[in-house]
């Protein structure tokens, strides 16, 4: 399964109110939240300087320019709770 497009939500000025919009090539969509990220400082300084609205996808992660990226399998994960 390969993500086809990702988007960004956000309600608040921190992770715990930011969402990833993520549409699979199986055109099943998921919205993340990325409340789990909220202690790390590589997704926390996404933050900064409004990086956080803009994730891309070559298909196998989501990332950002620059930042961080979560792996399709770490997304699956994050989604059924068990990230660990």
């Amino acid at each position: 399964m390969k993500i086809r497009m990702v988007g960004a939500h956000w309600k608040e000025a921190e992770l715990s109110g930011v969402f990833l919009d993520i549409t699979f090539s199986n055109e099943q969509t998921v919205l993340l939240p990325l409340t789990e990220k909220a202690h790390d400082p590589a997704f926390t300084g996404l933050l900064e300087d409004d990086r956080i609205c803009s994730p891309k996808t070559d298909g196998e992660q989501v990332y950002w320019t620059g930042g961080p990226s979560l792996s399709c399998a770490e997304i699956l994960q994050m989604v059924r709770g068990n990230s660990g």
